[in-house]
């Protein structure tokens, strides 16, 4: 018996509600993976390696890019499914400027909630 058959025989012979579980949490999975690669699809690959991407909510992620030419770490947000064509250096900035797009409609709240935090620093 192969290892697939293997596989196979142990999950037949697992509980309903464990193969139910299974079953969703796979379901989730793909969702997650769908809609991040929808996402991911807004970046060029020739100019960035998408490191990492973080759902924060439904509809709005922070993505974590490496520029290739010069090489530095960046932070791009969407917001409703559309890109906002901001970058940050960081992640704190990243979430502050997502969450004024979906406020205010304006990524400038991000920077004015920032000054209020102590911060001078422009989003790049």
């Amino acid at each position: 018996m192969d290892k697939i058959d293997e596989i196979i025989a142990k999950v037949d012979a697992m509980p309903a509600m464990v193969k139910f579980q299974m079953y969703h949490a796979a379901q989730r999975e793909n969702k997650r993976q769908d809609e991040e690669n929808k996402i991911e699809e807004f970046f060029d690959n020739k100019r960035y390696h998408i490191c990492e991407t973080t759902k924060i909510k439904d509809g709005m992620f922070i993505i974590e890019l490496e520029r290739k030419e010069p090489k530095e770490a960046l932070f791009a947000i969407t917001v409703g499914g559309k890109d906002m064509h901001d970058m940050f250096f960081n992640f704190n900035d990243a979430l502050l400027g997502a969450i004024s797009y979906e406020v205010t409609g304006r990524g400038d709240a991000g920077v004015w909630a920032r000054k209020l935090f102590g911060k001078e620093e422009e989003p790049c």
